[in-house]
């Protein structure tokens, strides 16, 4: 192997470098699954270049008009293809437009990256988070009187953990951390890590998703 083409979560640039070690080229790219690639690096490595085969637009979330250069937008797109005709989907990603040419000398339009998301859910190991998810998984759970997901990042693996309180003490903890893991297995389609936790250690007006990595 000597090339690598990366999607699906951000490539920081120690796990960059981190494969590099192995004589790894190394770029990344953008898309979704409803588009496909929207975005992909060149030699110079300075932004994601647009596919000529797709119209993207950076818009406000609110009103749905086009930011100005430099902005903060969402990255919506519209396709031509015959058979899949896609008319300003809203992907949901956010990122602003690179005003220079690229010294590679291609003329497509470059996306800084992508610079944050529209609403609450997050990327985790590849897929999406939903809070209303997780709020359907922990509906089946009396017990369960708080929770908190956090996640994290390790050896550039992510780690997802629910913090859970119960309103009783539990008989037998391995057992309803055991239901629980099934359920957000089964539910939200993650392996996760389950910590049952006193409630003082989750105060009322604690957020239900919290996102600690960081991408250096």
């Amino acid at each position: 192997m000597r090339k690598a083409f990366i999607t699906a979560e951000p490539l920081p640039a120690s796990l960059r470098q981190d494969l590099q070690r192995f004589g790894l080229s190394v770029r990344q790219g953008y898309g979704t699954a409803e588009c496909g690639c929207l975005g992909y690096e060149c030699e110079r490595e300075e932004g994601l270049h647009v596919p000529e085969d797709a119209y993207v637009e950076l818009c406000d979330p609110q009103t749905g008009e086009p930011v100005p250069p430099g902005e903060l937008g969402e990255i919506v797109v519209t396709l031509f293809h015959p058979a899949y005709a896609l008319i300003r989907f809203g992907t949901g990603d956010l990122s602003r437009w690179l005003p220079e040419p690229c010294p590679c000398g291609r003329a497509t339009p470059r996306l800084a990256g992508i610079l944050g998301r529209v609403g609450e859910a997050v990327k985790v190991r590849g897929m999406f988070l939903h809070p209303r998810q997780m709020e359907a998984v922990f509906a089946r759970f009396p017990e369960v009187q708080a929770y908190q997901a956090v996640i994290d990042r390790e050896a550039h693996v992510d780690r997802l953990t629910f913090r859970v309180v119960l309103r009783e003490p539990p008989s037998d903890p391995e057992a309803v951390r055991a239901r629980l893991r099934e359920a957000i297995r089964d539910g939200l389609r993650f392996q996760a890590e389950i910590l049952l936790i006193p409630p003082e250690e989750l105060p009322p007006g604690s957020p239900r998703l919290l996102d600690l990595r960081r991408w250096d």
